[in-house]
């Protein structure tokens, strides 16, 4: 009787996209899983999918870009900062730019990596590596192994460099994962923190009109998801939010003393009194001469006509 046969199991390849050079030096290390460790510089990677969920690490850049496209079509730019980690779906179209620094990439199989994928709605998503693991000197461990694994390539370390890079890969998805997963437990909304790192952007750029795709990129979301986010976080659109702080401030300025109708205008970047009257109207249910009355600074307001 002849033994029963297995079936071999299918060795996972790296195949580099066409669209893009500078994956020559990626390693099939397992059945699931490639590395790419290096030092590249001045490189340019254009527009391109790879059909795998990437996880990737920089350290010290001296310039770099990733820009990708959400699911909406739109362009995402985000600099690459030092000791972050970087995750982007399989079917993202993305493009890299490297000037000096450090980069360590692992290319999974999407079915080895099915709930970090799920994750990825957006595309891309971008953590701090100290702030997801904290002090975890085993995981920074593991990954100077890959830097030195991926200068000398040391036959004899092969098993080890396996179970380092599963652990290392499990760790950091399963961070993100839950990372997510938290953020959906407060009802799809930002958290403390980057609502302050939102509102305090806000706060500085009182006089200027800004974008809600800069707005978007300090939290690392798609303008449409950010505009949801902020929503449901404030109960009001962002724009609308940033208009009130704007408005604010402006009755402020009128409430010292020290400044005219014009001179607000001119200092908070309205396009003219006209629309702040209309600000103050929808906001502040008043209008700016009111205000000056109401502080007693009768002589200013008598010398500006309301043009409400």
């Amino acid at each position: 009787m002849e033994p029963a046969s297995h079936p071999k199991k299918t060795r996972f390849k790296f195949i580099p996209p066409k669209t893009a050079k500078g994956h020559q030096k990626v390693l099939t290390i397992d059945s699931d899983i490639a590395i790419y460790c290096g030092c590249p510089t001045d490189s340019f990677w254009p527009e391109h999918i790879h059909g795998y969920v990437q996880i990737m690490l920089t350290y010290s850049p001296k310039g770099g870009e990733l820009v990708w496209k959400d699911p909406e079509g739109n362009k995402n730019r985000e600099i690459l900062r030092d000791g972050y980690v970087y995750f982007i779906g399989s079917a993202v179209p993305h493009s890299l730019t490297w000037t000096q620094g450090y980069l360590i990439i692992f290319y999974l199989a999407p079915h080895y990596a099915s709930e970090l994928e799920k994750v990825l709605s957006e595309g891309v998503c971008v953590q701090s590596f100290t702030r997801m693991l904290g002090h975890d000197y085993v995981v920074c461990a593991l990954v100077d192994l890959f830097r030195h694994w991926c200068t000398n390539r040391p036959d004899h370390d092969y098993p080890l460099i396996i179970a380092a890079a599963r652990a290392v890969i499990r760790d950091l998805a399963h961070a993100c994962v839950s990372d997510r997963i938290r953020e959906r437990g407060r009802l799809d909304q930002l958290s403390i923190q980057q609502f302050a790192a939102v509102t305090g952007y806000m706060e500085k750029h009182l006089h200027e009109n800004i974008r809600v795709k800069d707005l978007a990129r300090l939290v690392f979301r798609s303008p449409k998801h950010f505009m949801r986010l902020f929503k449901n976080t404030a109960a009001t659109p962002a724009i609308s939010y940033f208009r009130r702080m704007k408005t604010t401030r402006a009755k402020e300025l009128l409430a010292s003393g020290d400044f005219t109708i014009a001179e607000v205008v001119n200092e908070l970047g309205f396009y003219d009194q006209s629309l702040l009257n209309r600000y103050f109207r929808k906001y502040l249910k008043t209008t700016p001469r009111k205000v000056l009355l109401s502080k007693n600074v009768p002589k200013m307001a008598a010398s500006i006509q309301d043009t409400g």
